[in-house]
């Protein structure tokens, strides 16, 4: 390989780090709110008509986590057969390089039984 060879792989590398960089804490979020919702599902303290307990726990949840891209206020209750279906959906923004931005959507949802 030779030294142009070898300094194209190099900044291959180094774009597909910085990706790496600017993508890996919005996907550790989303986890993080997946399974504080999947957590808050399986609590046998809440019911489908606590909702502002659900709320604040969710809150304070994404306070531990030091999530900043959801708010509780962004939490949406929906009636299904068997309970009450909590949702979050919500987009955030990361700077890639300059004037560029990388933008995720993400959408999570958990069923409170009754």
């Amino acid at each position: 390989m030779t030294f142009a060879g070898l300094v194209m792989v190099l900044v291959l590398l180094a774009f597909a780090a910085l990706i790496a960089m600017r993508l890996v804490p919005l996907y550790m979020e989303s986890y993080y709110v997946g399974s504080i919702l999947s957590n808050l599902s399986s609590e046998a303290r809440f019911s489908a008509d606590d909702r502002r307990s659900v709320r604040e726990t969710f809150a304070r949840r994404l306070s531990i986590n030091d999530v900043d891209s959801v708010d509780a206020s962004d939490l949406e209750f929906t009636e299904v057969p068997g309970g009450t279906q909590i949702s979050v959906e919500y987009e955030t923004r990361s700077p890639l390089i300059a004037n560029l931005d990388v933008v995720a959507r993400f959408h999570k949802t958990a069923v409170l039984r009754n």
